[in-house]
């Protein structure tokens, strides 16, 4: 009976230290790696930029310690603020993975989500801006790319007689410079966008050469016919 009892206070004791030993772990995880407490203090840029260490000495060391203060008794008070902690590892480390297909992405209500994330995580860098620079441009060159895929820049030229087409490019491409937009391809949100208009510019400039060719063409022969009425008159 009595060792019975030495047994379990020993085993208390030895709990309450592991307990305790696993809390000090966890504190002191907590202030070295200091994450989303200020901008730019996520793991990615904590682990150089490499996702894989990232996960493997941020996350996962993480998980292993906080699956070890879960089994501990008394649960060290800290548990709750680190599972917390690991959450925001973990919605970090998911963004990161998905940079490449986000900063090409056309999906406005997606990169509005990641762009939230990002704030709340207090990470303020190069893809936040990107994001928050495709979110904005998105709505503007939305109806830019829409417009431009109605002209037929297929075509070889374009018929300086048929007014309706020749008014149709000059009203988009009118739009897209409005908008401050050129045939570079940073500027778009979708490269193509700069093709199109590459196409679509290209096309209109040789239409309007061409109609101000016509009309100083007819200009010329309307001023020989106004000469030679002249000299006709004179002659008379």
């Amino acid at each position: 009976m009595v060792i019975q009892k030495f047994w379990r206070g020993y085993a208390a004791r030895v709990a309450v230290k592991i307990a305790r030993e696993t809390n000090k772990q966890m504190n002191k995880f907590l202030k070295e790696k200091a994450f989303y407490t200020a901008n730019n203090a996520g793991g990615f840029a904590y682990y150089g930029k490499d996702l894989a260490k990232f996960k493997q000495e941020g996350i996962a060391a993480a998980i292993n310690l906080a699956d070890k203060a879960g089994k501990a008794t008394p649960v060290p008070p800290l548990l709750s603020v680190f599972e917390e902690f690991i959450a925001k590892m973990e919605q970090e480390f998911t963004l990161y993975s998905k940079r490449l297909v986000l900063e090409k992405s056309m999906d406005v209500m997606a990169l509005d989500e990641a762009i939230g994330v990002l704030i709340k995580l207090k990470i303020s860098d190069e893809y936040l801006s990107t994001l928050k620079w495709r979110s904005e441009n998105m709505a503007v060159q939305a109806s830019l790319l829409n417009a431009l895929k109605t002209l037929d820049v297929s075509i070889a030229e374009i018929d300086i007689d048929d007014s309706q087409t020749t008014m149709q490019f000059k009203n988009v491409i009118d739009a897209v410079l409005d908008a401050k937009l050129t045939v570079e391809e940073k500027l778009w949100v979708d490269p193509e966008g700069a093709k199109m208009f590459a196409k679509a510019w290209t096309l209109y400039k040789d239409c309007e050469k061409k109609n101000a060719e016509r009309l100083k063409q007819q200009e010329l022969e309307k001023q020989k016919e106004t000469e030679r009425k002249k000299k006709y008159e004179e002659e008379q």
